[in-house]
């Protein structure tokens, strides 16, 4: 029974990677709205039913792909205080982003960019839910809005960083996105504070 388990469990794995391999060639050829299911089964050898067994449509896949980036063994959130009051340190996955930079480049640059904001949702969601019973009101509010501009400005730098060829060097712009300074961070108060770092 073992065995059976295994084999079915690497034939799972084969076929979603066809189906992603398969959509992957295909944003060279498309941009993503013209790209349809039929397409993507066609190009992976697979059958529309072995499709639906494993995603529930194309952002499916992607978002696969880059919750994959984004797992908790990838991203870091650290609670550090400091003279009573909370620091949130934030580790981003830079070697994930630079390691599957080429894929990434398709994804943004074929029109599927706002998938990569869907994703890094999840991480807003978690990162008020640390504070959920902790702040309200104004200072809710507050807080959400510093995650908002913290996670999408690192996010739009990355984007258009992959977009563009990395025409500077990785370390520059890590450096850049760890040293992101929060406009209207507010002093004082149950409001944690937010340090982007890369790795």
């Amino acid at each position: 029974m073992p065995g059976k388990t295994k084999a079915h469990d690497a034939q799972i794995e084969q076929s979603r990677a066809w189906i992603f391999e398969a959509l992957i060639r295909l944003l060279d050829k498309k941009p993503w709205h013209k790209i349809n299911i039929s397409d993507i089964t066609k190009t992976a050898g697979v059958a529309r039913q072995t499709f639906y067994r494993h995603y529930t449509g194309k952002d499916a896949v992607i978002l696969g792909f880059l919750e994959d980036c984004f797992r908790p063994n990838h991203i870091k959130i650290d609670v550090r205080n400091e003279g009573g009051r909370d620091t949130l340190v934030v580790v981003l996955p830079w070697r994930q982003f630079i390691k599957n930079a080429a894929i990434m480049k398709k994804i943004f640059t074929s029109g599927a960019e706002y998938l990569i904001y869907v994703c890094a949702k999840e991480w807003e969601d978690y990162l008020m839910d640390l504070y959920k019973d902790k702040l309200s009101g104004e200072n809710k509010i507050f807080f959400s809005y510093m995650i908002k501009y913290a996670n999408g400005g690192a996010l739009r730098i990355i984007c258009d960083w992959i977009k563009n060829d990395m025409p500077i060097s990785a370390k520059k712009i890590g450096s850049l996105i760890a040293e992101q300074k929060l406009p209207f961070e507010k002093s004082g108060g149950a409001i944690p504070k937010i340090t982007l770092l890369v790795k």
